[in-house]
Protein backbone atom coordinates (compact mmCIF):
# COMPACT_ATOMS: atom_id res chain seq x y z
CA UNK A 1 0.00 0.00 0.00
CA UNK A 2 1.23 3.37 -0.61
CA UNK A 3 1.46 5.50 2.52
CA UNK A 4 -0.09 9.29 1.98
CA UNK A 5 2.72 11.86 3.31
CA UNK A 6 -0.35 12.19 6.09
CA UNK A 7 -1.43 9.04 7.03
CA UNK A 8 -5.42 9.11 8.40
CA UNK A 9 -6.05 6.84 10.64
CA UNK A 10 -9.64 6.63 11.95
CA UNK A 11 -10.22 5.28 15.78
CA UNK A 12 -13.39 3.00 17.14
CA UNK A 13 -13.32 3.25 20.26
CA UNK A 14 -16.42 4.82 22.28
CA UNK A 15 -15.03 8.21 24.41
CA UNK A 16 -18.05 8.32 26.52
CA UNK A 17 -17.00 5.56 29.14
CA UNK A 18 -13.25 6.07 31.03
CA UNK A 19 -11.65 3.11 29.21
CA UNK A 20 -12.33 4.37 26.21
CA UNK A 21 -11.07 7.51 27.44
CA UNK A 22 -8.22 6.08 28.73
CA UNK A 23 -7.29 4.27 24.95
CA UNK A 24 -7.78 7.42 22.62
CA UNK A 25 -5.27 9.15 25.40
CA UNK A 26 -2.87 6.91 24.48
CA UNK A 27 -3.52 6.47 21.02
CA UNK A 28 -3.35 10.72 20.88
CA UNK A 29 -0.15 10.65 22.65
CA UNK A 30 1.47 8.47 20.48
CA UNK A 31 0.20 10.38 16.91
CA UNK A 32 1.25 13.52 18.73
CA UNK A 33 4.81 12.37 19.46
CA UNK A 34 5.21 11.33 15.82
CA UNK A 35 3.63 14.02 14.23
CA UNK A 36 1.83 14.27 11.23
CA UNK A 37 -1.31 11.80 11.33
CA UNK A 38 -4.56 12.73 10.84
CA UNK A 39 -6.59 11.08 13.71
CA UNK A 40 -9.99 10.94 14.14
CA UNK A 41 -12.37 8.83 16.39
CA UNK A 42 -15.67 7.70 14.97
CA UNK A 43 -18.76 7.43 15.92
CA UNK A 44 -21.35 4.91 15.86
CA UNK A 45 -22.46 6.17 12.48
CA UNK A 46 -19.38 5.48 11.05
CA UNK A 47 -19.22 1.90 12.38
CA UNK A 48 -22.72 1.62 10.22
CA UNK A 49 -21.31 2.80 7.03
CA UNK A 50 -17.79 1.24 6.95
CA UNK A 51 -17.43 1.36 3.16
CA UNK A 52 -17.80 5.20 3.48
CA UNK A 53 -14.64 5.98 5.18
CA UNK A 54 -12.25 3.14 4.58
CA UNK A 55 -11.49 3.66 0.99
CA UNK A 56 -10.27 7.28 2.33
CA UNK A 57 -7.80 6.23 5.92
CA UNK A 58 -4.58 4.73 5.87
CA UNK A 59 -5.59 2.77 9.24
CA UNK A 60 -8.06 1.89 11.88
CA UNK A 61 -7.41 0.93 15.34
CA UNK A 62 -10.48 -0.62 16.75
CA UNK A 63 -11.80 -1.38 20.45
CA UNK A 64 -14.37 -4.43 20.01
CA UNK A 65 -15.93 -3.94 16.83
CA UNK A 66 -18.63 -5.55 14.99
CA UNK A 67 -18.09 -8.62 12.69
CA UNK A 68 -19.37 -6.48 9.77
CA UNK A 69 -16.98 -4.04 10.20
CA UNK A 70 -14.20 -6.16 10.65
CA UNK A 71 -14.93 -7.99 7.18
CA UNK A 72 -14.82 -4.69 5.82
CA UNK A 73 -11.76 -3.66 7.11
CA UNK A 74 -10.24 -6.73 5.71
CA UNK A 75 -11.64 -6.43 2.08
CA UNK A 76 -9.98 -3.26 1.99
CA UNK A 77 -6.86 -4.83 2.98
CA UNK A 78 -6.67 -1.10 5.36
CA UNK A 79 -3.76 -1.76 8.02
CA UNK A 80 -5.67 -2.96 11.17
CA UNK A 81 -5.08 -3.18 15.00
CA UNK A 82 -7.55 -4.44 17.15
CA UNK A 83 -7.91 -2.93 20.87
CA UNK A 84 -8.65 -6.25 22.47
CA UNK A 85 -7.74 -9.95 21.82
CA UNK A 86 -9.19 -13.44 21.33
CA UNK A 87 -10.68 -13.42 17.36
CA UNK A 88 -8.34 -15.38 15.82
CA UNK A 89 -4.94 -13.29 15.70
CA UNK A 90 -2.15 -12.90 12.88
CA UNK A 91 0.99 -10.51 12.48
CA UNK A 92 -0.90 -8.85 10.08
CA UNK A 93 -4.45 -8.37 12.08
CA UNK A 94 -2.45 -7.62 15.61
CA UNK A 95 -4.44 -7.64 18.55
CA UNK A 96 -3.01 -5.15 21.54
CA UNK A 97 -4.54 -5.27 24.86
CA UNK A 98 -4.33 -5.15 28.74
CA UNK A 99 -3.15 -8.52 30.49
CA UNK A 100 -5.70 -9.51 32.59
CA UNK A 101 -4.81 -12.80 33.74
CA UNK A 102 -1.35 -10.27 35.14
CA UNK A 103 -3.80 -7.91 37.20
CA UNK A 104 -5.60 -10.73 38.52
CA UNK A 105 -2.01 -12.00 39.60
CA UNK A 106 -0.64 -8.50 40.66
CA UNK A 107 -4.27 -8.48 43.03
CA UNK A 108 -3.26 -11.39 44.97
CA UNK A 109 0.57 -10.91 45.50
CA UNK A 110 -0.38 -6.90 46.76
CA UNK A 111 -3.51 -9.60 49.19
CA UNK A 112 -0.47 -11.64 50.38
CA UNK A 113 2.07 -8.56 50.97
CA UNK A 114 -0.50 -7.37 53.18
CA UNK A 115 -0.27 -10.83 55.16
CA UNK A 116 -3.95 -11.91 53.80
CA UNK A 117 -5.16 -15.55 54.84
CA UNK A 118 -8.83 -15.42 52.99
CA UNK A 119 -9.54 -13.99 49.52
CA UNK A 120 -12.57 -13.37 47.51
CA UNK A 121 -13.43 -12.07 43.86
CA UNK A 122 -16.82 -9.93 42.57
CA UNK A 123 -17.13 -10.31 39.04
CA UNK A 124 -19.53 -10.37 36.17
CA UNK A 125 -20.28 -14.38 34.62
CA UNK A 126 -19.90 -14.39 30.85
CA UNK A 127 -17.46 -10.84 30.29
CA UNK A 128 -14.01 -12.24 29.05
CA UNK A 129 -12.28 -9.46 30.71
CA UNK A 130 -14.05 -10.39 34.15
CA UNK A 131 -13.29 -14.00 33.65
CA UNK A 132 -9.53 -13.72 32.97
CA UNK A 133 -9.04 -11.36 35.98
CA UNK A 134 -10.48 -13.84 37.90
CA UNK A 135 -8.21 -16.88 36.44
CA UNK A 136 -4.86 -14.50 37.44
CA UNK A 137 -5.94 -14.08 40.39
CA UNK A 138 -7.19 -17.65 41.71
CA UNK A 139 -4.14 -18.62 39.84
CA UNK A 140 -2.37 -16.74 42.26
CA UNK A 141 -3.53 -17.56 45.53
CA UNK A 142 -3.80 -21.04 44.78
CA UNK A 143 0.03 -21.67 44.29
CA UNK A 144 0.32 -19.69 47.12
CA UNK A 145 -2.57 -22.16 49.37
CA UNK A 146 -5.12 -20.56 48.99
CA UNK A 147 -8.28 -20.54 47.61
CA UNK A 148 -10.62 -18.49 46.44
CA UNK A 149 -14.65 -17.58 47.28
CA UNK A 150 -16.61 -16.20 44.00
CA UNK A 151 -19.71 -13.89 43.95
CA UNK A 152 -21.20 -13.88 40.49
CA UNK A 153 -23.15 -10.25 40.27
CA UNK A 154 -24.90 -11.04 37.12
CA UNK A 155 -26.08 -14.39 35.35
CA UNK A 156 -24.74 -14.88 31.99
CA UNK A 157 -28.03 -14.06 30.13
CA UNK A 158 -28.23 -11.08 31.46
CA UNK A 159 -24.49 -9.87 31.36
CA UNK A 160 -25.42 -6.64 29.48
CA UNK A 161 -28.39 -5.69 31.84
CA UNK A 162 -28.47 -3.41 34.73
CA UNK A 163 -27.05 -4.11 37.68
CA UNK A 164 -30.24 -5.57 39.67
CA UNK A 165 -32.03 -4.13 41.83
CA UNK A 166 -31.25 -6.44 45.11
CA UNK A 167 -27.68 -5.92 44.34
CA UNK A 168 -26.72 -4.49 47.70
CA UNK A 169 -28.73 -6.87 49.76
CA UNK A 170 -27.13 -9.74 47.90
CA UNK A 171 -23.90 -8.70 48.15
CA UNK A 172 -24.34 -7.52 51.72
CA UNK A 173 -25.67 -11.32 52.86
CA UNK A 174 -22.56 -12.88 50.89
CA UNK A 175 -19.92 -10.41 52.34
CA UNK A 176 -21.63 -11.65 55.59
CA UNK A 177 -20.56 -15.18 55.31
CA UNK A 178 -16.80 -14.66 54.22
CA UNK A 179 -14.30 -15.26 56.78
CA UNK A 180 -12.79 -12.53 58.37
CA UNK A 181 -10.52 -10.47 57.75
CA UNK A 182 -10.56 -10.92 54.23
CA UNK A 183 -9.58 -9.63 50.74
CA UNK A 184 -11.62 -8.98 48.45
CA UNK A 185 -10.70 -7.98 44.33
CA UNK A 186 -13.66 -6.32 42.59
CA UNK A 187 -13.47 -7.03 38.63
CA UNK A 188 -13.67 -3.44 38.10
CA UNK A 189 -14.48 -0.22 40.35
CA UNK A 190 -18.00 0.30 39.44
CA UNK A 191 -18.03 -3.27 40.86
CA UNK A 192 -16.19 -1.76 43.61
CA UNK A 193 -18.24 0.70 44.49
CA UNK A 194 -21.24 -1.47 44.70
CA UNK A 195 -19.46 -3.80 47.21
CA UNK A 196 -18.20 -1.31 48.80
CA UNK A 197 -21.96 0.62 49.34
CA UNK A 198 -23.01 -3.43 50.27
CA UNK A 199 -20.78 -3.60 53.20
CA UNK A 200 -21.48 0.16 54.17
CA UNK A 201 -25.54 -1.16 54.74
CA UNK A 202 -24.68 -4.45 56.35
CA UNK A 203 -22.79 -3.37 59.01
CA UNK A 204 -18.63 -4.33 57.61
CA UNK A 205 -15.90 -2.45 58.15
CA UNK A 206 -13.39 -1.39 55.61
CA UNK A 207 -10.43 -2.32 55.30
CA UNK A 208 -10.83 -3.99 58.97
CA UNK A 209 -13.01 -6.59 58.10
CA UNK A 210 -13.02 -7.07 54.37
CA UNK A 211 -10.11 -5.16 52.59
CA UNK A 212 -11.02 -4.03 49.13
CA UNK A 213 -9.26 -3.35 46.57
CA UNK A 214 -10.54 -2.65 42.34
CA UNK A 215 -9.69 -2.62 38.85
CA UNK A 216 -9.31 0.88 36.38
CA UNK A 217 -8.53 3.61 38.96
CA UNK A 218 -11.68 5.23 38.05
CA UNK A 219 -11.62 8.17 40.25
CA UNK A 220 -15.17 8.96 40.11
CA UNK A 221 -15.49 5.79 41.40
CA UNK A 222 -13.00 5.17 43.63
CA UNK A 223 -13.87 9.00 44.92
CA UNK A 224 -17.37 8.46 46.00
CA UNK A 225 -16.55 5.15 47.45
CA UNK A 226 -16.60 5.21 51.67
CA UNK A 227 -13.80 4.63 52.54
CA UNK A 228 -12.18 5.24 48.93
CA UNK A 229 -11.32 2.84 46.92
CA UNK A 230 -7.63 1.32 46.28
CA UNK A 231 -7.58 0.03 42.67
CA UNK A 232 -4.99 -0.98 39.94
CA UNK A 233 -4.37 0.81 36.97
CA UNK A 234 -4.94 -1.87 33.82
CA UNK A 235 -2.53 0.03 31.56
CA UNK A 236 -5.26 1.32 29.15
CA UNK A 237 -3.61 4.18 28.27
CA UNK A 238 -0.15 2.58 27.64
CA UNK A 239 -2.54 -0.07 25.92
CA UNK A 240 -4.29 2.81 23.15
CA UNK A 241 0.28 3.66 23.01
CA UNK A 242 1.40 0.48 22.31
CA UNK A 243 -1.93 0.13 19.25
CA UNK A 244 -1.16 3.03 17.83
CA UNK A 245 2.33 2.43 17.57
CA UNK A 246 1.98 -1.77 16.70
CA UNK A 247 -0.48 0.49 13.60
CA UNK A 248 2.32 2.77 12.72
CA UNK A 249 4.72 -0.59 11.67
CA UNK A 250 1.96 -2.02 9.96
CA UNK A 251 1.52 0.76 7.75
CA UNK A 252 5.19 1.06 6.86
CA UNK A 253 4.81 -2.36 5.99
CA UNK A 254 6.48 -3.91 8.94
CA UNK A 255 4.13 -7.13 10.43
CA UNK A 256 5.08 -6.95 14.49
CA UNK A 257 6.91 -9.99 15.56
CA UNK A 258 3.68 -11.59 17.51
CA UNK A 259 0.44 -11.53 16.65
CA UNK A 260 -0.81 -10.90 20.24
CA UNK A 261 0.96 -8.59 22.82
CA UNK A 262 -0.41 -7.87 26.54
CA UNK A 263 0.42 -4.76 28.33
CA UNK A 264 1.14 -5.09 32.38
CA UNK A 265 -0.65 -3.15 34.74
CA UNK A 266 0.51 0.00 36.32
CA UNK A 267 0.90 0.85 39.71
CA UNK A 268 -1.87 -0.68 42.54
CA UNK A 269 -3.44 3.28 44.05
CA UNK A 270 -3.85 2.76 47.42
CA UNK A 271 -6.44 4.21 49.06
CA UNK A 272 -7.57 3.77 52.69
CA UNK A 273 -10.10 0.73 51.35
CA UNK A 274 -7.19 -1.69 51.05
CA UNK A 275 -4.70 0.69 53.47
CA UNK A 276 -4.21 -2.05 55.96
CA UNK A 277 -1.61 -4.91 57.00
CA UNK A 278 -3.02 -8.15 58.17
CA UNK A 279 -0.16 -9.63 59.92
CA UNK A 280 -0.95 -10.91 63.20
CA UNK A 281 3.08 -11.74 63.52
CA UNK A 282 4.92 -8.55 65.77
CA UNK A 283 7.97 -9.45 64.08
CA UNK A 284 7.14 -10.06 60.39
CA UNK A 285 4.92 -6.36 60.52
CA UNK A 286 8.03 -4.93 61.90
CA UNK A 287 10.41 -6.30 59.24
CA UNK A 288 7.53 -5.11 56.57
CA UNK A 289 7.04 -1.65 57.96
CA UNK A 290 10.89 -1.11 58.30
CA UNK A 291 11.13 -2.02 55.33
CA UNK A 292 8.55 0.54 53.95
CA UNK A 293 10.60 3.30 56.02
CA UNK A 294 13.90 2.62 54.58
CA UNK A 295 13.92 0.11 51.99
CA UNK A 296 15.00 3.21 49.65
CA UNK A 297 18.42 4.03 51.73
CA UNK A 298 21.57 1.70 51.89
CA UNK A 299 19.04 -0.96 53.18
CA UNK A 300 20.24 -4.64 53.26
CA UNK A 301 18.39 -8.19 54.87
CA UNK A 302 20.72 -8.50 57.82
CA UNK A 303 19.49 -4.78 58.51
CA UNK A 304 16.03 -5.86 58.50
CA UNK A 305 16.85 -8.79 60.61
CA UNK A 306 18.00 -6.90 63.71
CA UNK A 307 14.46 -4.48 63.31
CA UNK A 308 12.70 -8.06 63.74
CA UNK A 309 14.64 -9.42 66.84
CA UNK A 310 15.20 -12.31 64.64
CA UNK A 311 17.76 -14.66 63.89
CA UNK A 312 17.91 -14.28 59.68
CA UNK A 313 17.23 -18.28 59.17
CA UNK A 314 14.00 -17.71 61.24
CA UNK A 315 12.83 -14.15 59.83
CA UNK A 316 13.63 -15.79 55.71
CA UNK A 317 11.33 -18.85 56.77
CA UNK A 318 8.52 -16.94 58.31
CA UNK A 319 8.90 -14.24 55.80
CA UNK A 320 8.77 -16.97 52.85
CA UNK A 321 5.74 -18.91 54.09
CA UNK A 322 3.84 -15.46 54.99
CA UNK A 323 4.58 -13.31 52.05
CA UNK A 324 5.76 -15.81 49.32
CA UNK A 325 8.84 -13.77 48.64
CA UNK A 326 12.20 -13.18 50.86
CA UNK A 327 13.25 -10.34 52.27
CA UNK A 328 15.29 -9.07 49.84
CA UNK A 329 12.72 -9.68 46.97
CA UNK A 330 10.68 -7.25 49.34
CA UNK A 331 13.20 -4.77 49.31
CA UNK A 332 13.63 -4.98 45.50
CA UNK A 333 10.52 -4.61 44.92
CA UNK A 334 9.56 -1.40 47.01
CA UNK A 335 12.13 0.12 45.23
CA UNK A 336 10.45 -0.86 41.73
CA UNK A 337 7.26 0.45 42.87
CA UNK A 338 8.95 4.07 44.14
CA UNK A 339 10.71 4.26 40.91
CA UNK A 340 7.48 3.94 39.29
CA UNK A 341 5.95 6.58 40.84
CA UNK A 342 8.92 8.72 40.58
CA UNK A 343 8.44 8.19 36.77
CA UNK A 344 5.42 8.91 36.09
CA UNK A 345 5.08 11.88 38.68
CA UNK A 346 8.53 13.65 38.22
CA UNK A 347 10.76 14.58 34.85
CA UNK A 348 13.61 13.73 36.99
CA UNK A 349 17.01 11.39 35.17
CA UNK A 350 16.46 8.30 34.87
CA UNK A 351 19.70 8.24 36.79
CA UNK A 352 18.68 9.93 39.88
CA UNK A 353 15.60 8.17 40.27
CA UNK A 354 17.50 4.97 40.41
CA UNK A 355 19.87 6.65 43.33
CA UNK A 356 16.82 7.98 45.16
CA UNK A 357 15.03 4.60 44.90
CA UNK A 358 17.89 2.49 46.55
CA UNK A 359 19.02 0.80 43.54
CA UNK A 360 23.21 0.88 43.64
CA UNK A 361 23.26 1.88 39.93
CA UNK A 362 21.00 2.71 37.05
CA UNK A 363 21.86 -0.26 34.83
CA UNK A 364 20.41 -2.70 37.70
CA UNK A 365 17.41 -0.76 37.74
CA UNK A 366 17.15 -1.17 34.03
CA UNK A 367 17.74 -4.89 34.39
CA UNK A 368 14.86 -5.02 37.57
CA UNK A 369 12.62 -3.32 35.39
CA UNK A 370 12.88 -5.38 32.03
CA UNK A 371 12.69 -8.60 34.27
CA UNK A 372 9.25 -7.78 36.49
CA UNK A 373 7.33 -5.07 34.19
CA UNK A 374 8.93 -5.99 30.66
CA UNK A 375 9.75 -2.67 29.82
CA UNK A 376 12.51 -0.66 30.35
CA UNK A 377 12.16 2.72 32.99
CA UNK A 378 12.75 4.86 29.65
CA UNK A 379 9.35 2.48 28.17
CA UNK A 380 7.17 2.57 31.26
CA UNK A 381 7.83 6.79 31.35
CA UNK A 382 6.77 7.07 27.94
CA UNK A 383 3.85 4.55 28.09
CA UNK A 384 2.46 5.32 31.05
CA UNK A 385 -0.36 8.74 32.20
CA UNK A 386 1.41 11.39 33.85
CA UNK A 387 -0.02 11.75 37.42
CA UNK A 388 -1.46 14.34 38.28
CA UNK A 389 -0.42 14.46 41.76
CA UNK A 390 1.96 17.08 43.54
CA UNK A 391 5.69 15.53 42.07
CA UNK A 392 7.10 13.00 44.76
CA UNK A 393 9.88 14.45 47.22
Amino acid sequence: MVRRFRPHVIVLSEPTHPTGREFLQGIFQYAEEQGGWSLHYATRALRERPGEWLSLCDGVIARMPDDRTVRAIRRRGVAYVSLDYGRRPRRDRPQVGVADHAIGRKAAAFFVRQGARAFAYVGRTGKPWSERRLAGFRQEVRRRGGTVRVMDIMPFEAADAPMPWNLHERLGAWAKALPRPCAVLCANDEIGFHVAEACGLAGLRIPDELSLLGIDNDTLFCELCHPPLASIDPGHRRCGWRAAACLDRLMRGRLPQQAVELVPPGEIVVRRSADRLAITDPNLAAAVRYIEDHACEALNVSAVTAHAGLSRSVLQRRFKAAFGQTVHERIVQTRLEHACRLLVRTARPIGDIAEQAGFAHQSYMGAVFRRRLGLSPAQYRRTTPRDPRPEAP
